[in-house]
């Protein structure tokens, strides 16, 4: 994967400062999942499926079967697997795309099979579901694998709704396995959907198949077609898009003056404009450090300047101390600082939950207790800072039936990386905020 000059570490580190601006954008998470999968697999898993949840499409699809694919132990891959259909995707399309991109990886059949059954599992049963697993076994070619997937077919038929669907796939499996009776049942099985479903192009293009001796059956089940994922960017994707065609035809319309930006926003943008200089290297840092220098000394408690200031070591040797909780908080994840933590917790009560759990990632024992509680507390917090909590939190917590606080502590102890970004993510909404 191609770099930004190069580093991946310069990539990255960018990727996570766009995260707090970019809530509901999926691509930073998808593009952070992809440069974090050979160091931090788990978190790139995590983050992957944070994607998924924003927007289930082909793309995010298409990552996360990457990610599951490179599992290397079975318990890895049933972790991240049960993940990703634990996760807030409910769309049954877009998990039907990942079960079959994922069987088409190198080696992947198996663990494309074993998440339809995973999925099957937790409740995810349908025809739709059961078919899509159907061409994945019968892909495999040999004589067993299209008697398992006529099996599959034929359970789905019976046991989940009888459809035409499955009906029309056991049709071509049993034509795929070459016995000396296959035509027969062939039309045996097509005469008996015609008469449930009717006959219609699709059924008189099969009987033209089966009696067409130059079809190769086996090649027409070998390659398992995987079902486009829908966008559910959804109404509130389409009201984002009309707000802005609005705002540009204002715009165009002459009307800047009237969208002029509060001075704090502006600002905000301009520093996120400088850690990018800060971020990338080059001869940019120099005039970034000065420009942030100056807009400290114009607005001394501005937070989002000083938590950028303490984040890239500008403060001065002399002068430790720091002036407000955004910058305290970044000194406190950069250096793992427990103390300081506990110190925070006390002293800024309403942002207690953000201290508790970034304790708990960095192993403080005293913190343990005291999870379940933050973690409810972010749940029903309105603040920005939390909101951002949640949103990053809640693709890596156990299922809310089987929360408890050793296991709350274990995903987050198992994710301390991811963690710690999400936590920078919401300390830097709650400077801007």
């Amino acid at each position: 994967m191609a770099t930004i000059g190069g580093r991946t570490e310069t990539a990255i580190e960018i990727l996570k400062s766009a995260l707090p601006f970019s809530a509901h954008n999926p691509a930073p998470w998808g593009q952070l999942a992809r440069f974090l999968a050979e160091e931090e697999w788990s978190s790139a898993v995590a983050a992957a499926i944070r994607s998924a949840e924003i927007q289930a499409s082909a793309q995010s699809a298409t990552i996360l079967s990457q990610l599951l694919a490179s599992a290397e132990t079975e318990e890895e891959f049933r972790r991240a697997a049960k993940l990703s259909i634990n996760s807030n995707v409910r769309d049954e399309r877009w998990l039907g795309y990942l079960g079959v991109a994922l069987s088409m990886h190198k080696g992947g059949s198996g663990k494309g099979v074993a998440f339809f059954d995973l999925l099957n599992y937790r409740g995810r049963r349908s025809a739709f579901l059961a078919n899509l697993k159907a061409k994945i076994v019968a892909a495999e070619g040999g004589d067993e694998a299209l008697e398992a997937a006529i099996a599959i077919c034929n359970e789905a038929i019976v046991q989940i709704e009888d459809n035409v669907f499955s009906r029309m796939q056991m049709i071509e499996y049993v034509m795929a396995t070459g016995r000396a009776d296959a035509r027969d049942d062939a039309l045996r099985l097509l005469a008996q959907r015609e008469q449930i479903f009717g006959v219609d192009e699709h059924s008189k293009r099969l009987r033209a198949k089966i009696e067409d001796p130059s079809i190769d059956w086996r090649s027409e089940v070998a390659k398992p077609k995987a079902p486009t994922p829908r966008s559910t960017a959804g109404d509130a994707e389409r009201e984002r898009f009309n707000v802005m065609s609005r705002t540009r035809k204002r715009l165009q319309r002459g009307g800047a003056a009237e969208l002029q930006l509060p001075r704090e926003i502006r600002l905000g943008g301009e520093l996120k404009r400088l850690e990018f200089s800060l971020v990338a290297g080059g001869q940019q840092p120099d005039l970034a450090i000065k420009r942030l220098g100056q807009i400290l000394s114009e607005n001394p408690t501005f937070a989002y300047a000083e938590l950028l200031a303490e984040r890239h070591k500008l403060w001065s040797r002399e002068s430790r101390t720091l002036p407000s909780f955004a910058s305290y908080f970044e000194r406190a994840l950069s250096e793992r600082d427990v103390i300081l933590l506990q110190r925070l917790t006390v002293s800024y009560p309403k942002l207690e939950a953000m201290c508790i759990i970034a304790r708990v990632a960095f192993g403080d024992e005293s913190a343990f207790d005291q999870v379940s509680d933050a973690l409810r507390a972010v749940k029903v917090d309105p603040s920005p800072e939390c909101k951002t909590l949640r949103l990053g939190l809640e693709s890596i917590l156990p299922d809310n039936a089987v929360r408890e606080p050793a296991s709350e502590v274990s995903a987050i102890r198992a994710n301390t990386a991811l963690v710690r970004m999400i936590l920078s993510a919401a300390n830097e909404v709650s400077a801007v905020n």
